[in-house]
């Protein structure tokens, strides 16, 4: 997993989405074609691996905005993800087991969203909480739930546990959908 906190301000949404990275959808879903690091023969890489990250846009005026949901976005780094297709029959169970995996971080990702809105005139005011404690905090606490959902479904494989948890997080995306950034 990786931490990413930016601080550039654009004027536009466009121009903020860097095509490097595959940002979190509620519409698209990850395809075989989000995961940019092609895989070699006769590499020692097994299976799949996705870089996931919050990052921030703006500063904490935006916060206070119309498009403050947009200030911090979930996303995947194309470049350093990717998907072994070389020998592998499994590959779109691979990929749903990354976006359950970016689903569970985008909970996460809409928390934080949430403590920051709520907290937005005292970090302005008085610099606290400190934003970057309130990433590390969301960013450990989305690690331990995807161990756990890994552990739970032996890495998305049992199928009625990997239902089961795909059922869980869309709830908790719902109950979240203020917080949900524009697409």
């Amino acid at each position: 997993m990786l931490l990413i906190v930016g601080t550039g301000r654009s004027q536009t949404n466009a121009k903020r989405l860097d095509s490097d990275y595959a940002y979190w959808s509620a519409t698209r879903r990850l395809q075989l074609s989000d995961f940019g690091l092609q895989v070699k023969p006769g590499n020692y890489l097994n299976g799949s691996n996705a870089m996931f990250g919050f990052e921030m846009h703006g500063n904490v005026y935006d916060l206070f905005g119309k498009q403050a949901n947009n200030v911090i976005r979930n996303r995947m780094l194309r470049t350093a993800s990717w998907v072994d297709t070389t020998s592998r029959t499994d590959v779109a169970a691979q990929i749903r087991f990354h976006q359950t995996l970016f689903d569970i971080q985008e909970v996460y990702c809409r928390r934080l969203r949430q403590q920051i809105r709520a907290s937005a005139t005292k970090i302005l005011l008085f610099g606290k909480p400190d934003i970057n404690e309130l990433f590390n905090e969301q960013m450990k606490d989305s690690q331990q739930r995807q161990a756990l959902y890994v552990n739970e479904t032996n890495y998305g494989t049992l199928s009625v546990e990997q239902a089961t948890w795909e059922k869980q997080i869309m709830l908790e995306l719902q109950n979240l959908q203020a917080f949900q950034a524009s697409e």
